[in-house]
């Protein structure tokens, strides 16, 4: 997939992971509610996933859109459970792995993304991620 263009409905399944937060956004991004918000090593926000960036990490799912995020703007962001859209490589057996974003909605096993969290299950419609911005990409040594 890609980024998202517009706000989704990304499903929440209620656990202990379950949390709020909020970062300053980085000015002149675009984000969509339901979607994956991570963090840099300035302590802003933006959209998640993509390649690696070092001491980047990501959060949760954005509470609402910024679009765009201007200087003063905060991204309020969930953290928790949640359904994101299967690039195809992640399968049952992934459960416990650590998954990565491809793009702010999309998770696959590769590598070279930022991780998004750890795999909790995979059904037809997609793969349930816990995102509690406990994993990041330098703590990530082996699955």
């Amino acid at each position: 997939m890609a980024n998202s263009l517009v706000e989704r409905d990304t499903p929440r399944m209620i656990s202990q992971y379950d949390g709020v937060g909020a970062i300053p956004a980085l000015a002149g991004q675009v984000i969509f509610k339901g979607c994956l918000v991570k963090a840099n090593t300035a302590g802003t926000g933006s959209k998640g996933g993509g390649l690696i960036a070092s001491g980047n990490k990501t959060l949760g799912r954005a509470k609402r859109t910024l679009n765009p995020a201007v200087a003063g703007d905060v991204i309020e962001y969930e953290t928790g459970i949640f359904l994101f859209a299967n690039a195809g490589s992640v399968v049952a057996a992934s459960r416990g792995l650590i998954c990565y974003a491809d793009d702010d909605q999309t998770v696959s096993l590769t590598a070279t993304n930022m991780v998004a969290g750890r795999v909790y299950d995979v059904t037809a419609a997609g793969v349930w991620v816990i995102v509690d911005g406990s994993v990041s990409n330098t703590a990530v040594v082996g699955n």
